[in-house]
């Protein structure tokens, strides 16, 4: 029996699979393994997915696009609707056809329709909330049933399934996984000689998060964030802007009611060139423009570069300075994330009843984990003999989902 495994990521999707002969990654789009988990529903009905989403929204189109929709999982945002081919859907629904997609590109490649399917899962779909971790879980389950999956369908932990690869070169190690994408941080701690799993824990942080962070500080005052209105000690509402830097809830400003909120904020702001640069990005539906552009700005600034700046000349024509940005400001936006992320270590090292002293090995993977400086802040926890181990921040949990 053929197994497939697929890694839906909140930034990113990867699908594994396993026969007799080989292990190996599924292309599921113009011969690539990762799928950027974005969807783009425009005008006739015409529907895309992943790279080509991303691409047609770029371009201008009119339509819908959505990105980060793991992050609804176990709330009730998933219930939530949104305005697809002049319908009311739920982000459920289009979680389906995200699936539906995924399936056919599988059925494809592997020209057979009936296959065992791993689902990897985070540690913790929601923080400290066992009931609605559960609920998240059986909702992906439901959606993967409703796009028609036919084999036995079961779970694996995501960080586990990083360790996979690597336990095949090693199994001397006590290790301990980092995987940091774009929703949840997970971390498992795992005998490799004997293949026990001796802690999981994980936390509802990830690159979006960092994005989020970076936004509100250093870009959203641009669009009068935190700007005084003509009302003494009145602002504009912070759940406007919290929103425009959210992936998952950019879509929910496009209505008529955020429309008139903006207009009256026009009004009374002693700032409107602000309000106006926000209320022209609400206009042409550039929110995601905006959002991918903060992407790029902190992957930029998680590498080896030390600056840039940023120009917000695209999205809008009222006049500003270039916003010019140090990797410093980076890390002082995230470092509360960095050190939530650090207490979630110290917590699986707790729950497992350990030390930092008995790892032997870090595994970092997801692409958030690859920034330097979250490296660099995690390692020093550990002692300098520590084995440092940079698995694929793509593939590593897919595979490692049908190695075992």
């Amino acid at each position: 029996m053929v197994t497939v495994g697929i890694d839906f990521g909140t930034s990113n999707t990867v699908v594994s699979f396993r026969n007799k002969e080989e292990v190996g990654l599924i292309p599921l789009q113009k011969g690539k393994s990762v799928l950027p988990s974005t969807l783009f529903f425009g005008e006739h009905h015409t529907f895309f997915v992943g790279q080509e989403a991303i691409d047609v929204y770029l371009e201008g189109r009119e339509g819908r696009f959505l990105r980060s929709l793991k992050s609804v999982l176990g709330t009730s945002l998933i219930e939530e609707k949104t305005l697809i081919f002049n319908q009311q859907q739920s982000l459920q629904d289009v979680l389906i056809l995200y699936f539906k997609y995924l399936k056919q590109q599988i059925d494809n490649y592997l020209q057979i329709d009936d296959y065992n399917l791993i689902l990897g899962r985070p540690v913790f779909f929601v923080d400290d909330n066992k009931e609605a971790d559960k609920k998240a879980e059986q909702q992906i389950l439901e959606i993967a049933q409703c796009a028609e999956f036919k084999g036995k369908i079961s779970f694996k932990y995501e960080p586990v399934a990083a360790t996979a690869e690597y336990r095949q070169k090693d199994r001397s190690s006590t290790c301990l996984i980092i995987d940091i994408g774009g929703g949840t941080s997970d971390f498992s701690i795992t005998n490799l000689k004997s293949g026990e799993i001796l802690s999981n824990y994980g936390v509802h942080i990830g690159g979006n998060d960092f994005d989020k962070s970076l936004s509100l500080n250093y870009f959203m005052s641009t669009l009068g964030y935190g700007s005084k209105l003509k009302k003494e000690g009145h602002y504009p509402p912070k759940s406007l802007y919290h929103a425009l830097a959210s992936w998952h809830r950019i879509h929910s400003l496009y209505n008529e009611k955020t429309t008139r909120q903006v207009r009256e904020l026009l009004l009374d702001s002693l700032e409107p060139q602000k309000i106006q640069r926000l209320k022209d990005i609400l206009d042409h539906f550039l929110g995601h423009n905006l959002a991918l552009d903060v992407e790029k700005v902190k992957i930029h600034l998680g590498s080896e570069e030390t600056s840039c700046s940023y120009s917000f000349s695209e999205l809008t024509t009222i006049p500003t300075e270039r916003l010019r940005l140090e990797s410093r400001d980076l890390t002082q936006s995230s470092q509360d994330l960095v050190d939530k992320i650090k207490e979630g270590i110290f917590k699986t090292l707790e729950i497992g009843t350990l030390k930092s002293a008995d790892i032997d090995t870090l595994i970092f993977t997801g692409g958030t984990a690859s920034m330097s400086y979250i490296q660099n802040e995690i390692k020093g926890f550990f002692s300098k003999e520590i084995i440092l181990v940079h698995s694929h921040p793509f593939s590593a949990v897919a595979l490692g989902l049908v190695l075992d």
